[in-house]
């Protein structure tokens, strides 16, 4: 016998289904299932938010409601979707008769190769081959009523009320508005050209938009080597799972993966803002006790993880998050909920208080927009969001690959900046330290930065382009010119120092 467990997240009126766990009949593990058609990990199968996947779910809580029915008949009566073209029922009965991707990662194959989908439910005229509706209903001898297990928000659903809200709020979500109507408050076609003014709009999704978040924590681990970068396991303090890269100069980038459920842009920031702050609070990923020294340099020993960088993405097919919720999501200045703990989000308006922008915004200088394909993305100097039309984990795996990159150049020229003692060193602290050695140390940092900034041949153009633009925006020449400058305005003023002292002693 089969079972099944289903996660939704409300937002408003509306509900969404996040993530499915299906077991039964010949399968020897539980298959996991989520929503926003990009996943990272393996072993999960994703499905989009269609109205395919809505009929669906309210054909299962209008099934599992039922049990608390009289008699069988009505029980019968009242779990099934009928219709005809165009309708719930018939969306689902194609998505069946396809054996769409989304159904065969949700409830798996049989020993045939044939969805287990067609073993749960039994469907009356199957592609409306002859005149009438398609009816589609859960087999009670595949799926009993008790082994369907429904949560809302975290909490699992007991009641008649309870069901009947849900499939209320699954009913409501408009999941077939045209695709302009369903982009708020923005121009026509939903796109806001780089550089205008976004003229206000909600602020709240139409349904709950599911979130992958990629963060990125630099840290030095002082092992130098002369081989690859190495990959190793590891847990943080608070039970996550963190992947490590370990670079040959002694540098490394942490990584860690989540989500985040998001009712609205606030909701999505303010979840950011959190994790964040958690990561911050961290002790830094350097090993304690290490001898802080790179080229025998003496270094800074963070006590703390320095900065946390990174990056989200989310399935978007049908436009439903609007140009101006993307802007906002993707520079969190404009509303206040930033990730400093210095200033803190605004303390006289609540997360409910953020519906929606009635002022002009001009991002032209805070957010730079690149379309590949089926990818678009925003990226500015606090964040980097990819929105996907269709699932391409591919693309976020580049963008990860290149934020590792990334972040491994700009912690390692921010860390000698901090070692030097930033603005208030000088060259004569330095001549006192041996200042050969920071030059050597220098000329191997400009090296590899104009590795990095180096176009390869053999590049893809977009990732070309995406390089560019994470350069740009990250403000990483903006960095790594201030350590030259120190370094060339050095050297200048210690060779004058060197003849002026030269001339005196040969007069």
């Amino acid at each position: 016998m089969a079972r099944l467990t289903l996660h939704f997240c409300s937002s408003n009126e509306a509900a969404a289904l996040e993530r499915s766990e299906f077991v039964g009949f010949s399968l020897s593990e539980v298959l996991v299932s989520t929503r926003g058609g990009v996943s990272l990990e393996a072993s999960q199968g994703t499905f989009p938010w269609t109205q395919a996947v809505r009929a669906l779910c309210i054909l299962l809580v209008t099934y599992k409601w039922s049990e608390s029915c009289l008699s069988p008949k009505e029980q019968e009566a009242s779990a099934e979707l009928s219709g005809e073209r165009g309708s719930l029922a018939a969306s689902l009965d194609s998505a069946i008769s396809k054996s769409t991707q989304w159904l065969v990662d949700m409830f798996g194959l049989d020993s045939s190769g044939i969805s287990n989908i067609r073993r749960l439910v039994r469907r009356a005229n199957p592609e409306r081959k002859r005149p009438g509706p398609v009816v589609v209903r859960i087999s009670p001898a595949a799926l009993k009523r008790g082994d369907i297990r429904i949560f809302l928000d975290s909490n699992e659903l007991f009641t008649e009320e309870e069901f009947r809200a849900l499939r209320n709020r699954l009913s409501w979500h408009p999941v077939n508005q045209p695709r302009a109507a369903a982009r708020n408050d923005d121009h026509a076609d939903g796109q806001v050209s780089k550089g205008s003014k976004g003229n206000g709009g909600t602020l709240s999704f139409s349904a709950p938009v599911r979130v992958g978040v990629c963060s990125f924590i630099p840290f030095y681990h002082g092992k130098q080597s002369s081989s690859q970068a190495l990959k190793e396991e590891s847990t943080l303090q608070d039970g996550r799972r963190l992947r490590m890269f370990l670079f040959n100069d002694g540098y490394g980038v942490g990584v860690v993966r989540g989500q985040y459920c998001c009712l609205s842009v606030a909701d999505f920031l303010m979840q950011r803002r959190t994790s964040h702050l958690a990561f911050l609070q961290l002790d830094s990923l350097s090993p304690a006790g290490s001898n802080f020294n790179i080229r025998d340099i003496p270094v800074v020993a963070p006590s703390s993880v320095p900065y946390v960088m990174s990056v989200h993405y989310f399935c978007d097919p049908y436009g439903s998050v609007s140009e101006l919720q993307r802007i906002c999501m993707a520079e969190p200045s404009i509303l206040g909920i930033t990730d400093d703990p210095d200033t803190g989000p605004p303390q006289h308006r609540t997360i409910d208080a953020f519906e929606s922008i009635d002022r002009q915004i001009d991002y032209k200088d805070a957010v730079d927009k690149l379309v590949f394909g089926r990818v678009t993305y925003y990226a500015s100097w606090a964040n980097v969001l990819a929105v996907i039309t269709k699932p391409q984990i591919e693309q976020v795996l580049i963008l990860e690959k290149l934020e590792i990159e990334l972040q491994h150049l700009w912690y390692k020229i921010h860390h000698f900046l901090e070692s030097l003692g930033g603005a208030h060193c000088t060259i004569t602290r330095l001549r006192s330290r041996n200042m050969e050695k920071y030059q050597r140390y220098f000329d191997e940092i400009r090296t590899h930065y104009h590795a990095f900034r180096m176009i390869r041949p053999t590049a893809a153009t977009d990732v070309v382009a995406l390089r560019t633009c994470l350069a740009k925006t990250s403000k990483i020449d903006a960095l790594f010119g201030e350590l030259a400058r120190f370094f060339e305005n050095g050297w200048s003023a210690e060779k004058q120092r060197v003849r002026a002292s030269q001339k005196a002693s040969g007069a």
